[in-house]
């Protein structure tokens, strides 16, 4: 058989591992997604090379490095084998068989716990047989997963701009001060930043974005930030000053589940959070993600609000 006829027609496994590749940043890496030995990464990459006769990768020791005639196989490549890979589950979709396959999402805890459980349980009774998958993260670490294609999507808020991603925002949440009803600053009839500051804030992780923007308005109106404890969980944020160990700035992304905590608006202040829909630009969406995303975007669902038990007007700080 012609050798070049029989790479044609291992063509398009050659493809996927070449772009798996330039997704995980290194041969091995390529060869543990795909469930194959380096050596045999390498030499399809070679096999390719030769074939199109360019330089993919440049190997600097155990590094490589993709080249402009990489990088523009790869932007031609990948949406093509999205295409081509989700064509069975389109085709069914077509024939109003979209009833079976599998559908990927991932977000942070906020969006898991606040803002997605509505919205699955309605795809869920509407298509019983398709399997969802859903994987918590951090924030930051969505756009890895997303250009990776671990995902179809995410659910969240993307904080800097990425060419290569397509960021939607659909929700809209403001921020609130939470505390037990007996905190000291629940008898204050208007809560500047300097009362808040007079007390111990239960706080984010360090490396979030909601723990740089909650700093940065302090820092901002020239107040020093008050002393902090720091806790991972979003939930248990919220159990911790029920504990009386602190107060939190957090966003009305979902019912305050706790009826001796009293939860004021700070937007003045603090900035609104947007959360929406993050994917790959260029991707094809599959049937089963594409249905998901349109219920995302419908209105028939109200996300539920933090019960406002105390709304005080907050001056602006001279």
């Amino acid at each position: 058989m012609d050798k070049s006829l029989f790479f044609q027609r291992q063509f398009f496994n050659t493809l996927r591992t070449f772009c798996t590749v330039v997704v995980e940043g290194s041969f091995s890496n390529a060869a543990l997604e795909l469930k194959t030995s380096q050596p045999a990464v390498s030499l399809q990459i070679q096999s390719l090379e030769k074939y199109l006769d360019v330089i993919l990768f440049e190997r600097k020791g155990p590094k490589i490095c993709i080249t402009p005639d990489g990088r523009a196989l790869y932007e031609m490549a990948m949406p093509a084998l999205s295409t081509i890979e989700a064509l069975p589950d389109q085709f069914l979709s077509s024939r109003g068989e979209l009833q079976h396959g599998d559908l990927t999402l991932v977000g942070g805890e906020t969006a898991l716990l606040n803002i997605l459980p509505p919205y699955l349980k309605l795809f869920s009774t509407r298509y019983p047989n398709i399997n969802l998958i859903i994987h918590s993260t951090l924030t930051q670490t969505i756009p890895e997963i997303i250009l990776s294609n671990k995902a179809d999507f995410a659910i969240g808020s993307l904080f800097e701009e990425n060419d290569e991603l397509l960021y939607s925002p659909i929700f809209k949440f403001p921020s609130l001060l939470i505390m037990p009803h007996n905190h000291p600053l629940a008898e204050l009839e208007t809560i500047t930043l300097r009362d808040i500051a007079a007390y111990t804030l239960i706080m984010p992780p360090e490396y979030s974005y909601s723990w740089w923007s909650i700093n940065q308005v302090f820092k901002n109106n020239n107040i020093e930030c008050p002393s902090q404890l720091t806790v991972s969980s979003s939930e248990a944020v919220k159990r911790y000053v029920r504990e009386g160990l602190g107060v939190a700035i957090i966003m009305s992304a979902g019912e305050i589940n706790y009826n001796d905590l009293l939860a004021v608006p700070m937007s003045r202040y603090f900035p609104h959070r947007d959360y929406g829909l993050i994917q790959r630009r260029g991707k094809f969406l599959s049937p089963q993600a594409r249905k998901f995303k349109e219920l995302l975007l419908s209105n028939e669902i109200q996300l539920p609000k933090a019960k406002l038990l105390h709304t005080p007007v907050v001056p602006s700080l001279s």
